[in-house]
């Protein structure tokens, strides 16, 4: 399921599971390659058992400055070109990114 997952993004590099293959717990590990061109993707919905779909979220560890609006690395919200000139939209808190898309560093399993 991690693969599968990981696969959604770009390309999986590594997972972070032990041998057996079956990680236990809220969260799960995924090295990918993604295309920084594109926005950043803050979650997915991913069918699981019995057609049943749950949304996954995403974090990103290691992760530059990126637009809070937008989200892409390529700049940041005060540069962004979709900015209508009204910063007070991002006082209401409107930006569909934000500092809870970093990830912290996990020590890696085994």
């Amino acid at each position: 399921m991690g693969r599968a997952i990981g696969a959604s993004l770009g390309k999986v590099i590594d997972l972070d599971a032990v041998d057996t293959g079956v990680q236990w717990g809220k969260c799960l590990r995924v090295r990918d390659r993604i295309d920084v061109t594109r926005k950043l993707i803050r979650g997915r919905k991913i069918n699981i058992e019995e057609g049943e779909a749950r949304w996954v979220h995403f974090k990103y560890e290691r992760l530059l400055n990126f637009c809070y609006r937008c989200g892409l690395l390529e700049h940041d919200l005060k540069d962004c070109p979709e900015s209508l000139g009204d910063d007070k939209s991002d006082e209401r808190g409107d930006l569909q990114y934000g500092a809870w898309l970093r990830g912290d560093p996990v020590r890696r399993i085994g």
